[in-house]
């Protein structure tokens, strides 16, 4: 059998990281937990993990914009974010930032394992660094963006 996929886990609450750091392991997948998203994003670029678990609500910053910014890195492998945030807007305003799934808490273990299988089924593809086009800063303007992120968004360019 080969090598374990590696699964970078973004996520500052202690207990919700253990808790699905050990689901995951007993799997088979080999985790790390990041606490914050500057972490989790170094740790990123660094180590090329085969799938990012990202929560939103993070200290230091956004994980819209944690997202967005391992796009415009060029990374590309899949964005699974994990939160409570279940409001239509947070799940579009997650994909559309770069997240390739949007899961919300509370959440059904068997059901994360199957979208992570899902996601690592889709073979990574290197592309170019990702630049959201006038459309899309459009669409984010008007669904306040901004204002959701605390304003780090600027739809004006």
């Amino acid at each position: 059998m080969g090598q374990p996929h590696r699964i970078l886990l973004i996520e500052d609450d202690p207990a919700v990281a253990r808790s699905l750091q050990d689901g995951l392991e007993r799997e088979g997948y080999a985790v790390t937990w990041k606490a914050s998203g500057a972490e989790g994003v170094e740790h990123a670029r660094d180590h090329t993990p085969h799938l990012i678990i990202l929560d939103v609500r993070l200290p230091g910053g956004s994980g819209f914009d944690f997202c967005g910014s391992m796009r415009q890195m060029g990374l590309r492998q899949p964005i699974l974010m994990l939160t409570v945030r279940r409001e239509e807007m947070d799940k579009v305003l997650g994909l559309e930032m770069g997240a390739d799934d949007y899961v919300t808490k509370p959440y059904s273990l068997r059901e994360l394992l199957s979208r992570i299988r899902a996601l690592l089924r889709v073979p990574t593809v290197s592309y170019p660094p990702l630049t959201p086009t006038y459309s899309t800063l459009a669409t984010w303007s008007l669904i306040g963006v901004g204002d959701r992120c605390g304003g780090a968004i600027n739809c004006s360019t």
